[in-house]
């Protein structure tokens, strides 16, 4: 962590605040979960997002029994979604868009017949660029796949809303003024979503 202050620590005369020692990039367990929270979690609040997974896990995952409440089933995995055919029908019906249900057709395609992981990828551009050419994917969802799945240390994800409108709050006209921050712009992309909600009620 000291190592990654020493590089980021002047980005808070930038945006104060936008970067605290000890900040961790979150990963996740479940490549497939956390792709499709990336989807559906694109331009809907966090409320609707939650309803639409929780449908989705409903109808492809698996029940299980637990003793906690509200823990009922298994996250689907891609081979229930890989191989289904009326992929509209399907997933439109959980009220997601059809452009989601594309990109979600065709990760799960990926990650069942090409058996991709994210876990261990020598070459992350190989693998970013093979997810953009599905259709329904585009950079801001390869970006956080890449952040949280693939360990990519240096993004600063500028296509978020969240961080747009910062840096329009903040007056930054070009996002450039932080390559200096390399190799380690994804702790300023954390950062800045940890503060977003202080920037916002001061503005």
């Amino acid at each position: 962590p000291y190592a990654v202050y020493d590089v980021l620590k002047g980005a808070n005369n930038i945006i104060p605040n936008c970067f605290k020692i000890g900040t961790r990039i979150p990963g996740s367990p479940n490549d497939f979960e956390m792709v499709v929270r990336a989807i559906i979690g694109q331009l809907i609040s966090v409320e609707k997002a939650t309803e639409v997974l929780s449908s989705f896990c409903k109808k492809y995952g698996k029940k299980l029994e637990t003793n906690i409440d509200g823990l009922e089933y298994v996250f689907p995995i891609p081979e229930s979604i890989s191989s289904l055919n009326n992929i509209y029908d399907e997933l439109c019906s959980l009220k997601m868009t059809r452009i989601k249900a594309d990109a979600i057709k065709g990760m799960a395609e990926i990650l069942t017949n090409e058996k991709l992981s994210f876990k261990g990828i020598i070459d992350s551009k190989e693998t970013m660029n093979k997810m953009l050419k599905v259709k329904g994917i585009g950079k801001w969802t390869v970006d956080y796949v890449a952040m949280r799945g693939i360990n990519e240390t240096d993004i600063l994800l500028d296509t978020d809303y969240a961080i747009k409108k910062i840096m329009k709050i903040k007056n930054i006209e070009d996002v450039n003024i932080f390559d200096k921050y390399k190799p380690y712009r994804t702790y300023l992309t954390i950062g800045l979503w940890e503060i977003e909600k202080e920037i916002l009620e001061n503005e």
